[in-house]
């Protein structure tokens, strides 16, 4: 009588080999997203935008300098529709204003047509000490509203997760981008606050997505706006 066939038992697979595993979830919806954008950016048959302009300025080498002839000097007017002037130059930023709801618009980026995102926002009050919003929302809210992505980690929570000095996409926020539309960034700070101070810490993913950072913004504070300007574009790097 043959005796019966030994059993070989399965190693158990580790936990992070799961497939319903967030931060396994979140790694392979970044690699599908950079695989995606791969073929944008290298695609130079179609109108680009500031990716394909930074790398066809890279893969060829620069012309020599051409003197350009000056513009003509505007005529003078006393027309004011003429005027020259940009509006938002008579807008003066409220000292110390106070309020609860803060919302941020984002008009533009440094070029991405594409995307935008931010590192983080930080927000201190007239004592110096840091308010930290109690609800953050997004319009629109991330990537993962487009198609084929669901579980990237660049959500508007890290904004305010006090990790800015970054590249980790685990503690960045980007969004699609569609110009001439509202980008809003809105906090809930909990109470009343008097602010001091608003510190955006702008997309600094790498030298070539900072691109995808905002540009220009308003801020309003309980319907009343306190900044309307530009923001420094961020370096690329963790030492600029």
């Amino acid at each position: 009588e043959s005796s019966p066939a030994p059993v070989r038992s399965r190693r158990p697979k580790p936990h992070w080999c799961e497939p319903d595993d967030p931060l396994m979830e979140s790694w392979d919806s970044l690699t599908k997203f950079n695989q995606c954008q791969r073929g944008r950016i290298s695609n130079m048959g179609l109108e680009g935008d500031i990716f394909d302009e930074f790398v066809q300025r890279q893969s060829r080498p620069s012309p020599a300098a051409t003197r350009r002839p000056s513009a003509p000097a505007l005529p003078d007017s006393d027309d004011p529709e003429d005027d020259p002037r940009d509006p938002d130059e008579d807008f003066e930023i409220p000292v110390l204003p106070q309020g609860r709801h803060l919302v941020i618009n984002i008009l533009s980026t440094w070029g991405d047509r594409h995307y935008v995102g931010l590192n983080g926002i930080e927000i201190f009050s007239s004592t110096g000490e840091p308010v930290t919003p109690v609800h953050i929302t997004a319009d629109p809210p991330d990537i993962n509203i487009l198609p084929a992505y669901g579980k990237d980690p660049r959500v508007v929570t890290n904004l305010i997760d006090g990790v800015h000095r970054t590249q980790d996409d685990m503690h960045l926020w980007l969004a699609p981008f569609t110009p001439g539309r509202k980008h809003i960034i809105s906090m809930d700070l909990g109470v009343r606050c008097c602010l001091a101070m608003i510190r955006v810490w702008n997309y600094n993913k790498s030298r070539i997505h900072s691109f995808r950072g905002a540009r220009e913004m308003e801020m309003i504070l309980d319907g009343r706006c306190i900044f309307r300007g530009e923001i420094a574009k961020a370096s690329g790097t963790l030492s600029g």
